[in-house]
This record gives C-alpha cells, structure tokens and sequence, in this order.
C-alpha cells in the first residue's frame, strides 16, 4: 500500500505542476455553459418538462458534465500510455518492480483526479448558486462526490482494456474510436439519457457507460433521489468489478504472449 501511496503523493505534485494547463480550460467552460443555456432555453420555451428534467435540473446536470469532463482529461490517455508502453518496450521495466503494473496507474489517476475535483467541485456548486439553480443537499453532495470517483475508475477499466489489445495489435485506434462514439451515445454526455426513447434507455441499462456521466451528473442534478441515488451507485460498483475483471483478465493473458516473445 505504501507503494501506491508515494505513486499517488508523486501523480498529486504533477498535476499541481500543470495547475496551469487546468485552469486555462476553465477558460472556455462559460461559453459553453452560455450556449447550452441558450439552447435549451428555446427547447424549454416549448415545453416545462423534458423526460423528466425541468430547465433548472438541465442546466445542473450540463455543469456537472462539463466539469467532469475536464476532471477526466487525463483518463482518455491511458489506453495510448498502455499502447506505449507495451510496444516501446517500457512495460519490461515495470515488471520489473516491485508494484503491479495496473494499480500504480490507477493510483496515479486517483490522485489526479482528487486534485482535479478539489479544484472544481466548489466551482460546480458556486455556478450553481451564482445561475440561482437549486444546490443539492449534503447527502446529495456526498453521493454524487463517491459517484464521481466510480464514474472515473470505470472509464480508467474500459481505457486499459482497450490498451491492452496492443498485446495482439498495434491497430487498437479504430476500436477506441468506435467505442468513443457508443460511449458518446450512451453515457450522456451529450444529452441526458432520460431525453431518448425508451429502447435507448433500456439499451444504455445493460452498457457500462452511463456509469460514467449520466449517474453522477443526475445524482448532482437532482433528478434522482436519494434511493435512486443508492441503486445506481450499486450499479456503478458492479461495473467496476466487472471491467476490473476483464481488464485484468486481457492484461494477464496479454503478459503470457508478451513473455513468450521476450518482451
């Protein structure tokens, strides 16, 4: 555990070090912000309830994706880091050492996006207060802040499994693109999943990416309840072992290939 804990004290004074990368993305989170609001505010001209989401529960709801979307930045690179590694000959070193391959990654991810969330979850709550859109209640808070730490640990599974197909291909782009486009579709990152019809909904219950947006930005939104809340961050530890399964599974059969040609 200690192990972990230095590879994550070392990810934390990097991240802080690209403090400045960070925050110049912030930069860009008004305007799109402003854009969304206005859209929305035609849609909602027509209508005060939009599969369940009123105009103030949308708006939170977009800016608690947006802002996880900026936490997650790094998290879109492991699957090249993996590639990387594995076809430049780094993985060996890390074999190496005394520290599983896997988990000083995720450490580093978990400490990147700890200081990522300190920054940006009073930012979240301020635009909220500051739009008069209604704050969620500490229980609320509390879920949605697991939820995002979830939401993150299964986008980190999906990437590694996708880097770990560098075991048996360098071509692994065109399936992280494909799953990049499902995974736009599905995790509601675009639009809210409670906005589809009904046969994408019930689609998106047996896919593990509206784990990643859907559930934690309708936990912060408001739009499910406390109970609600609860069932789907069950849901979300369920994928997360599953996709820690596969993942591992996909390393370790990788590693027998990646011994046998003298890797």
């Amino acid at each position: 555990m200690r192990k972990y804990l230095s590879v994550m004290r070392i990810a934390w004074g990097v991240a802080r070090e690209h403090a400045v990368d960070f925050f110049g993305r912030f930069l860009i989170f008004p305007i799109s912000i402003l854009l969304l609001y206005l859209i929305w505010n035609v849609v909602f001209s027509f209508t005060p309830d939009i599969g369940g989401f009123s105009m103030k529960t949308m708006i939170n709801y977009y800016l608690a994706v947006s802002l996880m979307i900026l936490s997650y930045r790094r998290f879109w690179a492991i699957h090249y880091n993996v590639f990387s590694d594995i076809n430049e000959g780094n993985l060996s070193i890390y074999l190496a050492r005394p520290i599983d391959y896997q988990f000083q990654w995720l450490a580093r991810m978990v400490a990147t996006l700890s200081i990522n969330v300190l920054f940006t979850l009073p930012v979240l709550v301020i635009s909220s207060f500051l739009m008069q859109l209604p704050l969620p209640n500490l229980m609320s808070l509390l879920l949605f802040f697991i939820s995002i730490y979830l939401s993150a640990a299964v986008l980190f599974f999906i990437q590694f499994c996708i880097g770990t197909l560098s075991f048996w291909t360098e071509r692994i782009f065109a399936t992280r693109d494909l799953l990049l486009n499902i995974q736009s579709l599905f995790s509601g990152a675009i639009v809210p999943l409670a906005v589809f019809p009904s046969i994408v909904q019930e689609i998106s219950n047996y896919l593990p990416f509206r784990s990643i947006y859907f559930v934690p930005a309708s936990i912060y939104a408001g739009y499910f309840s406390n109970i609600e809340a609860l069932y789907n961050l069950g849901i979300q530890v369920f994928w997360v072992f599953c996709l820690f399964v596969l993942s591992r599974s996909f390393f370790n059969k990788g590693l027998v290939k990646f011994d046998a040609k003298g890797g």
